[in-house]
């Protein structure tokens, strides 16, 4: 498993390699999601916003994936 920023990760097992959550995106708005660490009310869901990417996007090639 490698952690590639964001709320990107690889995973590669028995041969096969997946993307999780492939929010490709750069700067201040890179990928919309919840707060991880933010209590919310069941009813109503997470309160969705903007994250930024806190590190370069690494780049993916035929050779990397």
């Amino acid at each position: 498993m490698r952690w590639l920023g964001g709320a990107m990760l690889e995973i590669e097992a028995a041969g096969l390699r997946i993307l999780t959550d492939p929010c490709l995106g750069e700067g201040a708005e890179a990928f919309v999601m919840g707060d991880p660490n933010e209590m919310f009310d069941l009813s109503k869901g997470p309160n969705v916003k903007p994250h930024a990417r806190l590190t370069p996007f690494p780049g993916l090639g035929a050779r990397t994936v």
